[in-house]
């Protein structure tokens, strides 16, 4: 791979083995497995490892492995692939390296949740990239909390990741107010799963994209009642609503006014 970066994503999946299903062989990339249900031997050049649910394995490039599913409760499990610069030293400070490949996440959230959106961003048209490797240092993060160590450097790289969705976001609600979008257009702008977009964009700035919107979307139509003689109708075309009826009643509902007193009571503020 050219252009190599410090961390790249490399593919994702899941499955549910049939009994005595196996995998053996060397890698060119990193892989990591965490198991869902079941049980299963991993066994690398030294040692062989009885695995079960909450369990995951660490592969690294040029290293002989085996990894199959029991008998009698063949496990599932999910996965990802990555490789990169920094990829060792991220892997050293969870403590995952050919000498300790194996970890265990009782907890099964963060790290299942990490590598499913992983698997379901390939449907992502836009900033795919930034999303895959988003969830890679997410699942880091996991395994760094769960080991009660700190991880500062790849969580401001989270981080920056979020501010560059977040102001895109915003960005593009004021570029695009007056037209009749909505958060799922949004979302496929960013490029993000909608639900996930949502609870990022909640998560950071208290309220969800959809009440931003209309939030915005008031506070433009107050501006044009205050200055402007549009009408009401024209007024709801200009923020993106169709409707004057409906855009009366939600402009009523934020700004406790219906629009043509909120007009008046403005313009008589100023005589």
């Amino acid at each position: 791979m050219s252009n190599i970066k410090d961390l790249d994503f490399y593919y994702a999946g899941r499955e549910k083995c049939r009994p005595g299903h196996s995998c053996a062989g060397i890698r060119d990339h990193y892989l990591i497995h965490y198991v869902l249900s079941g049980k299963g031997i991993f066994e690398t050049e030294d040692r062989t490892y009885n695995l079960d649910k909450g369990n995951g394995f660490l592969i690294v490039p040029e290293q002989p492995h085996l990894y199959k599913a029991d008998k009698n409760q063949p496990w599932e499990y999910c996965w990802f692939a990555f490789v990169g610069l920094q990829t060792e030293n991220f892997l050293k400070q969870i403590d995952l390296t050919v000498k300790n490949p194996v970890f265990r996440y009782p907890q099964n959230n963060l790290i299942k949740t990490s590598i499913m959106n992983m698997i379901k961003g390939y449907k992502i048209k836009k900033g795919r990239n930034f999303y895959m490797i988003s969830q890679i240092y997410n699942f880091f993060y996991a395994l760094a909390h769960l080991k009660k160590k700190s991880f500062p450097e790849q969580q401001k790289k989270i981080e920056n990741i979020t501010q560059l969705y977040l102001k895109s976001a915003l960005s593009f609600i004021e570029k695009n107010y007056s037209r009749h979008t909505n958060i799922q257009e949004l979302a496929d702008y960013i490029g993000l799963e909608r639900k996930y977009f949502s609870t990022l964009f909640k998560e950071h700035i208290k309220i969800s994209p959809q009440e931003y919107l209309i939030k915005f979307r008031m506070d433009k139509a107050g501006q044009l009642l205050k200055k402007t003689d549009l009408s009401v109708a024209l007024v709801a075309e200009s923020v993106g609503y169709r409707d004057a009826l409906g855009f009366s009643k939600i402009f009523r509902q934020y700004k406790g006014l219906c629009p043509t007193d909120y007009r008046t009571l403005k313009i008589n503020k100023k005589t």
